[in-house]
């Protein structure tokens, strides 16, 4: 393994496409628990509003546009829960996501186009959906950002609509500028996040293979130890199963040792009187 870490300069993603599908399906079950608490957070709110509404406001029909779009989405929401428990392929995963987030911005847009009164509240909850989203949703950096220009879209479709209510509130660009600050500030925190993330992936990555490299040298190294039975006339050595096998065969097999063969000078002697070992230079 190539022991460079190589990171996406804007998205924080790991370059090498293997790698990063690697890493999705490493923190396939985080990123679900994720996915998923963020899911139920955002199904209790609604029920939370919707309770509210009932018994705050006056029914009027845009109330009952904002009752069925939040039943829509509940449901889908949980339809989403379920179904992406199923997925594997991280594309697929990616896309279901995407999908439901679109979902939650449109709802979001016909909601707030019947509440615009409320411009104040309005702002505030959809500041903490865009950081919310854009740090917790754990989707491809490139899908996030579509969502978020969509996003930013209809807001500003909705306030060209309604543009004289948006001009008579005196904070409108202190709200337009808290969008794109806030938009700015939640991408550079998931952008951080993203490295961090795939930083300790890779170094877990480093830990594992040197690891297994450690274990396999291990395995190779057979150490010699205990009473090794020999025989004392021609020295050969009984192994394990009782067969009886040269020294040579022996070491070979439970040592990483290499064994070459030489001749000692006092069987040098014996084999070959007449030659002068002493004389040869060693």
């Amino acid at each position: 393994m190539d022991n460079s870490l190589n990171l996406h300069k804007y998205f924080g993603q790991f370059v090498e496409e293997d790698l990063e599908n690697s890493f999705r399906s490493y923190n396939r079950k985080s990123d679900y628990f994720q996915v998923k608490l963020y899911i139920y957070f955002t199904i209790f709110l609604y029920m939370v509003y919707t309770v509210i509404d009932v018994f705050t406001i006056e029914l009027e029909s845009t109330i009952y546009i904002t009752q069925i779009v939040r039943a829509a989405l509940i449901l889908l929401s949980i339809v989403v829960i379920f179904y992406i428990k199923k997925i594997n392929n991280t594309k697929h995963f990616d896309f279901v996501l995407l999908i439901w987030l679109l979902s939650f911005l449109s709802s979001e847009f016909v909601m707030n186009s019947s509440n615009l009164n409320l411009l104040e509240s309005v702002i505030v909850w959809d500041v903490i959906i865009i950081f919310t989203s854009i740090t917790i949703i754990p989707i491809k950096s490139q899908y996030l950002i579509t969502s978020f220009v969509y996003y930013f879209f209809i807001i500003i479709t909705l306030w060209s609509i309604n543009l004289d209510m948006v001009l008579e509130n005196q904070n409108g660009v202190t709200y337009a500028i808290a969008y794109i600050f806030t938009m700015i500030f939640a991408y550079l925190i998931r952008w951080q996040l993203n490295r961090t993330r795939r930083q300790q992936y890779w170094a877990y990555l480093v830990e594992t293979e040197a690891k297994e490299k450690l274990e396999l040298a291990l395995k190779d190294v057979r150490e010699l130890q205990g009473l090794i039975p020999i025989c004392s006339n021609c020295k050969q050595i009984r192994d394990d199963k009782g067969y009886w096998g040269s020294v040579e065969t022996y070491l070979s097999q439970h040592s990483r040792a290499k064994l070459s063969h030489s001749i000692c000078p006092d069987c040098a002697s014996k084999l070959y009187p007449d030659i002068d070992f002493t004389k040869t230079k060693p």
